[in-house]
């Protein structure tokens, strides 16, 4: 009864490696917001490698749980636990439920979280059917946690006040902005557990951060500093160096503007919260060097080589108001060297014995006055001995948009051993295909959707060695209409006028991206009206004769259809 109720007030309950009804345990999950249903997965977790609980705290059977789920969801999240074994409603009443989560000053840490629900009008503990729920943005690691002992609520008092020193108002990149944190405690107390934030606005890269006791870490835009205990009167200091970044442009000419914002927190209260941060604002000016630029020109991207493979990578790289130092090349984070070269401008570097796959290279140049560019990525693929094709559909194939699309390839090894073949649209895999006759594999690609898409297959061999085919590329979907509006078939005007030409182009899934029109074979003028089916062309000063018209319109994907052919005679003007 108690379940069929929980299920009707949205609870979803989980899986378990342990069952039995008298567990203290999680057992059911009330999400907040639900874009795609899942199941819950309720796992033990090992408390070693946990952080201790809050004092006065211990986890109840020395327990925790993690709890997954492979439903999309987001919001704060209702979980409700079971403590059957709890019989003294005091315990009971005591009883918390402790979430893990970021150390907000430790990027590499985890500190405990009470989300008990112990005021809610939907859920709160009920000591008669031994349950206790709590709440948090997420699910994640709990534990039930009982209190042992009892931790009176610290009466201590620690005015914390925090400073900036030494930065400069404005300074020109590629200068570094430098500043130091102070945090003093002005008491009575002491202080316990001071951490420090340092959120920086703009684009800058971190240099170094020195405390002068505890530490300091980046995390995103933030600096975060864990600094232990500060006695009343005495300090702390923490040195800041940062590196304006202009990436491969630069900052106005006006300057950028770089704010960063400080602050402290301890455990004890804090009677003046106010003095508890402070920021800073500089203006930066642009670098007077003027970053390079750098292409890659080779390999073509997406060519395909047999390994494993030499490669030879060429960049042109240039600097309008220096001279390149340096080019890079990259294969995906991976450093292949400094290529070589006779004028400064060209670079090439030679990558030896490439293994099989995909491959992303990048060329990096610099300066003289260390300014950077990137070029963009080429993706190459080094194959196997194997030689595989894809043979159906045809390049440039027209297919209906719904239909079912048989993929069919050819693949063959030295070895005679093809462990499996995939067949991949447009990089996504498809599925894997079956062999169907001697070295050929299908795949019955069922109700395909309208697009341009790029077929490839690729081949597994014995020592599962991947080879990928040339792509082919083809159309799903349906040829555009076109026809005239005017001038009529077999239409007259005179020479030396102008003719309006007028067609009606549509395309009932896509859009007409542009109609081409033709007079006796020549291209006379385009038009791209894409708010409207009707396109228009206006023919100027056009010649006596008898003439013929055509119309061709290309939709979004670029498939064409030619208009039914129209004459036009143009009699001389009379002298």
């Amino acid at each position: 009864m108690i379940v069929a109720l929980l299920a009707l007030l949205g609870f979803h309950h989980g899986t378990s490696s342990r069952a039995e009804s008298d567990q203290d345990r999680p057992v059911g999950v009330k999400y907040d917001r639900v874009f795609k249903t899942g199941d819950v997965k309720i796992e033990p977790f090992d408390l070693a490698n946990l952080p201790p609980l809050p004092a006065g705290y211990v986890a109840l059977n020395n327990k925790a749980f993690r709890i997954t789920t492979s439903a999309i969801v987001a919001g704060r999240h209702t979980v409700r636990f079971a403590v059957p074994s709890v019989t003294e409603e005091d315990t009971f009443q005591k009883l918390r439920i402790f979430r893990v989560d970021n150390d907000p000053f430790d990027p590499d840490g985890y500190v405990w979280v009470d989300v008990t629900l112990l005021q809610s009008s939907t859920a709160p503990p009920n000591f008669s059917t031994k349950t206790i729920y709590g709440q948090s943005e997420g699910l994640g690691t709990f534990v039930i946690a009982k209190l042992i002992r009892e931790v009176p609520p610290s009466a201590a008092i620690a005015d914390l006040v925090v400073t900036t020193s030494g930065v400069a108002d404005r300074i020109t990149a590629p200068d570094l902005i430098s500043y130091t944190i102070k945090v003093v405690n002005q008491g009575p107390n002491n202080a316990s557990d001071v951490g420090l934030w340092d959120g920086v606005a703009g684009p800058v890269n971190l240099v170094t951060v020195e405390p002068s006791r505890g530490s300091c870490k980046p995390k995103y835009s933030h600096i975060v500093c864990k600094l232990g205990s500060l006695r009343a009167g005495e300090s702390i200091t923490v040195s800041v160096k940062l590196k304006p970044e202009e990436g491969r442009g630069s900052f106005p000419r006006e300057g950028k503007e770089i704010t960063h914002d400080a602050g402290a927190k301890a455990v004890e209260k804090d009677p003046t919260p106010q003095n508890n941060e402070a920021s800073d604002t500089v203006l930066v000016f642009p670098d007077p060097n003027q970053p390079p630029t750098v292409t890659l020109n080779s390999p073509k991207d997406e060519a395909l080589f047999v390994g494993p493979a030499d490669i030879t990578l060429e960049a042109t790289a240039e600097d309008i108001d220096g001279s390149i130092s340096k080019v890079e090349f990259f294969d995906g984070e991976n450093s292949l060297g400094l290529g070589t070269s006779v004028d400064g401008k060209k670079f090439a570097l030679t990558a030896r014995r490439l293994s099989y796959g995909r491959h992303n290279f990048v060329a990096v140049a610099t300066d003289n006055g260390g300014r950077l560019d990137w070029s963009l990525s080429r993706q190459i693929f080094v194959n196997g001995l194997s030689l595989v094709s894809v043979k159906t559909p045809a390049a440039d194939a027209l297919i209906a948009p719904g239909l079912d699309v048989t993929l069919a390839a050819l693949a063959t090894h030295p070895s005679g051993v093809i462990k499996k073949l995939q067949f991949l649209a447009n990089g996504r895999l498809l599925g894997e295909g079956s062999l169907s006759d001697a070295n050929t594999y299908t795949f019955n690609w069922k109700a395909a959707r309208r697009g341009d898409y790029s077929i490839a297959a690729i081949a597994l061999d014995g020592s599962d060695t991947p080879t990928v085919s040339i792509p082919v590329k083809f159309i799903v979907g349906k040829r555009p209409e076109v026809t005239f509006i005017s001038p009529g078939d077999a239409a007259r005007g005179s020479a030396s006028t102008n003719v309006s030409i007028a067609v009606r182009a549509k395309q009932v899934e896509g859009w007409i991206r542009r109609v081409d029109f033709y007079a006796d074979g020549k291209l006379i003028g385009s038009a791209s009206d894409i708010v409207t089916e009707t396109f228009r062309f206006s023919w100027r000063n056009v010649p006596a004769g008898k003439h013929t018209l055509k119309a061709i319109a290309f939709d979004d994907l670029g498939v064409s259809e030619t208009s039914d052919s129209i004459t036009l005679s143009v009699e001389k003007a009379n002298d």
